[in-house]
């Protein structure tokens, strides 16, 4: 009976292998993302690129000789339908359990067997192996151990594999984006799975207990992202889920104790330029992050951080600072506090105890002379001074052209702190009135969701700023409709490819970004114009006036900063003791 069993369990068939995908892009066609009538002639101006670059070999002394099909190749892998998948199987037969999956669609059958035997004939002059045709009717590569490699068509894709092919699609169906709405761009990323598969490939290689995974130290090792855009005739959309992300922040106690209400949003003037409101729950978050710290502090017999840092500063982080914040915090610039460039940036904070924390901000002051009149020799120094019936404080630099002079002031509930004294006067008067941001049409015509689900809302006023990024981005498609024009053909021309101003301003919505909390997941939406030119002139003229284009060197300050971020923490922790 046993033998009998043994027979017909063998005669079974196998379970399926399971896959995995732990990242998944899908970019549509080029078409789709220029859907706006405002953007049909830089639509057809990039559609010629492909005969201009297929000129290049005859007209430059020197330059490669591209085959036909190459150019036309590459503008259809860049132009075209395509997803990429990258995973893991517990598939047996597999040496490595992973595979990935680059797909091309094309419009038919007859058209993807037309890509696929231009590919192989290329590969074929590059002195590429294939094998036969396998079962799955894909050609393989020979040499490629200990990963299969195969490229071929198969019904209106084709597709090049490595490790294996997989015939399941992209799932396009539960995005997010509003009905009727097809996604153009979407991307699925499961970094917990991600780390877990560097961490189990730095095993194999008997480096697996020097894996550190970074995720997994800040309790996001389970973290995915999954993100889908589109665009109808009016709008693009953006939506960004983060599963069960809420549910962490939850659990580690950073979870913000409410949402954003109307008033939080009008401390926003209405004439913004750019503006980001957030809910914050500070003592959460220093309580999760001395607790991640304690090990390394525990080491060097650090108990009390932040005593130590009071007693070397005079300032307690938590029973000077923390305690008396409330739960909001946001940055704008606008016209109220400067013209909306970028010396009109205005930071604010809720207070919880603005008595308190004017007491703080007298302590502060009085460090700062303190060491400005040693350390600086008096070239740094605190200014009081009162404007109307509102007290301010400056930070100055007698006998020094500083072009700056930060300013704060306590007013109602809400702390400020502005670029010049300028800016900080025209928030505190802002504030005191009526109204704000949600009386601006603009603001309100693209909300994503309702203000008081939201924990965080940001705002670029994208139709403003197009008059400041017109004279660039016209330069730019000037440069494009000019270097894809024919000396021999007249008829290759995509003419006036920029609408004129009014005609780009016509209609031309903001942008407006919700981040709210779904069930346990965190999910973000953005709302902005659907055309292509209105958000490149948007962002030329916010990069050109806008506290944006400072990131651009903080950026690559930041990066250069973190290749020797690994000694900051013990360096810091000497400095404590």
């Amino acid at each position: 009976m046993l033998i009998l069993c043994s027979l017909l369990l063998g005669a079974l068939p196998a379970a399926p292998a399971q896959d995995k995908d732990l990242m998944t892009l899908y970019v549509a066609d080029t078409d789709t993302f220029f859907a706006n009538e405002k953007d049909a002639g830089l639509l057809s101006a990039l559609k010629m690129i492909k005969a201009r670059m297929g000129e290049l070999p005859g007209e430059i002394p020197g330059f490669p000789q591209i085959p036909p099909d190459m150019v036309s190749l590459a503008t259809q892998l860049l132009m075209g339908e395509k997803s990429l998948r990258i995973g893991t199987t517990d598939d047996p037969s597999m040496p490595f359990p992973v595979y990935g999956q680059l797909d091309v669609m094309e419009g038919d059958e007859a058209a993807a067997q037309h890509l696929a035997t231009t590919l192989h004939n290329l590969g074929l002059m590059a002195g590429m192996p294939f094998g036969e045709k396998g079962e799955d009717g894909l050609l393989p590569l020979v040499g490629t151990d200990p990963v299969d490699v195969a490229f071929g068509s198969l019904g209106s894709s084709v597709i090049l594999s490595a490790g294996k092919s997989i015939s399941h699609g992209v799932d396009l169906s539960a995005t997010g984006l509003p009905a009727g709405v097809a996604p153009n761009f979407l991307m699925q990323l499961d970094m917990g799975g991600l780390m877990e598969l560097l961490g189990d490939m730095s095993a194999m290689a008997g480096e697996g207990e020097d894996f550190v995974n970074p995720l997994a130290q800040v309790g996001l090792d389970q973290m995915a992202i999954n993100m889908a855009s589109g665009s109808d005739s009016e709008r693009s959309y953006t939506v960004t889920r983060m599963p069960g992300h809420a549910s962490w922040a939850d659990g580690s106690g950073m979870l913000p104790r409410r949402n954003l209400n109307l008033a939080d949003v009008n401390v926003i003037p209405q004439s913004a330029m750019f503006g980001m409101v957030t809910t914050v729950n500070f003592q959460g978050t220093l309580d999760y992050l001395l607790e991640m710290l304690d090990p390394e502090l525990a080491k060097e017999g650090i108990a009390d951080p932040l005593g130590m840092m009071a007693a070397l500063t005079g300032i307690h982080l938590e029973e000077d600072l923390i305690d008396h914040l409330g739960d909001a915090v946001g940055l704008y610039t606008s016209d109220a506090t400067g013209g909306g460039g970028m010396l009109s940036l205005v930071a604010f904070m809720e207070l919880s105890n603005p008595d308190e924390m004017l007491s703080t901000i007298e302590r502060m002051e009085d460090i700062i002379n303190g060491v400005g009149a040693s350390a600086a020799q008096g070239y740094v120094r605190t200014r009081n001074w009162q404007h109307g019936e509102n007290e301010f404080l400056s930070l100055t630099f007698p006998g020094m052209p500083v072009p700056v002079e930060p300013t704060l002031s306590v007013s109602g509930n809400y702390l400020f702190i502005g670029m010049s004294p300028g800016a900080t006067v025209g928030a505190v008067e802002s504030a005191q009135q009526a109204g704000g941001l949600n009386d601006n049409p603009r603001f309100t015509g693209n909300l994503p969701h309702a203000i008081a689900d939201c924990q965080s809302i940001s705002f670029t006023d994208s139709p403003r700023m197009l008059r400041q990024g017109y004279g660039i981005t016209s330069l730019f498609c000037s440069a494009l409709v000019n270097g894809t024009r024919s000396r021999f053909n007249d008829s290759r021309d995509a003419g006036m490819i920029m609408p004129t101003f009014p005609e780009l301003a016509r209609g031309a919505k903001a942008s407006v970004t919700a981040t709210y909390v779904d069930g346990d997941d965190y999910v973000t939406e953005q709302w902005a114009d659907s055309s292509m030119l209105v958000n490149m002139t948007s962002m030329a003229g916010w990069i050109t006036s806008s506290p944006a284009a400072l990131l651009l060197p903080l950026a690559f300050l930041g990066l250069t900063a973190a290749e020797s971020g690994e000694a900051l923490l013990p360096s810091l922790i000497q400095d404590l003791k």
